[in-house]
């Protein structure tokens, strides 16, 4: 019964928590600057909240790398990036790109974080990870503070010159990557997408994908697990910017931390 109360309370306490604690989730859009068309005038924003996309905090330029990959696979670093404080994102313009499909991928350095144990199950509930609070429930470990390494890898496709053609399915090296199965920016409202989950290049097994659209607060419209090939099928509920996200815990026992998580979104926009 105390632990079922403890359990009550974080979850009670898990929505609370959400506007307390630090942003969480990081994503990445290409927005229209001159050019309609992306060709002379694309921007990528990294952004990072937990109300898709509205951002409550700009990143730190030196604190990640980005890098995107053209139609014809070849990639590049993406440089020039600036943090506006007053909008809340870091933004780069890219240059001249070709008519295609591409594909941006930021790492974000890692950094550690120190918690109290309710905050720690509570963000656990809120973040889409109850399989790891279980285990500290089977551990009789609900109590105990939480020293947590964090990155984030979130990744955007976009076309360019209202051409698709390219490669969405290759990885890009993520440590933890949300790869589609089909091709995004080809499904309609109604329709699923499958895609895969890798971790370190290997198939995720029971990972929690969640999704999310605009406009829906610090929810996230829906979730699903992976299976053993770590793929899941995410439906579409409508057409313009929408994202796929999950957080994987693990427990390396580090001599600076104990618990370490894994950040990953894909972002893309639905045609109408």
């Amino acid at each position: 019964m105390k632990i079922l109360r403890f359990l009550a309370a974080c979850g009670s306490a898990a929505l609370a928590l959400s506007a307390l604690a630090p942003p969480h989730d990081s994503w990445l859009l290409v927005l229209a600057t001159d050019d309609e068309d992306l060709r002379d005038g694309a921007e990528l924003s990294l952004r990072t909240g937990m109300d898709f996309p509205v951002s409550t905090g700009a990143v730190a330029t030196e604190r990640f790398s980005a890098v995107l990959r053209r139609p014809d696979g070849t990639t590049q670093p993406v440089e020039g990036w600036s943090a506006d404080d007053a909008d809340k994102v870091t933004r780069a313009t890219l240059g001249a790109l070709e008519p295609g499909l591409h594909v941006a991928a930021v790492a974000i350095r890692p950094r550690l974080i120190e918690l109290d144990a309710q905050s720690f199950n509570s963000y656990l509930l809120s973040d889409g990870m109850p399989q790891v609070l279980a285990g500290r429930v089977a551990r009789d470990e609900l109590y105990d503070d939480a020293v947590e390494r964090y990155r984030k890898c979130p990744k955007v496709v976009f076309a360019v010159g209202g051409d698709d053609a390219g490669d969405f399915a290759t990885p890009l090296g993520q440590e933890l990557e949300i790869v589609p199965l089909e091709h995004p920016l080809r499904v309609r409202p109604r329709g699923t997408l499958p895609v895969r989950v890798l971790f370190q290049g290997e198939p995720l097994v029971r990972a929690n994908l969640c999704w999310d659209r605009p406009g829906n607060g610090h929810d996230f419209t829906g979730s699903a697990w992976t299976d053993e090939q770590g793929e899941a099928l995410v439906p579409i509920g409508g057409s313009g910017w929408m994202t796929l996200r999950l957080t994987h815990m693990t427990r390396p026992k580090a001599e600076d931390h104990e618990w370490e998580s894994f950040w990953a979104s894909l972002s893309f926009a639905v045609p109408e």
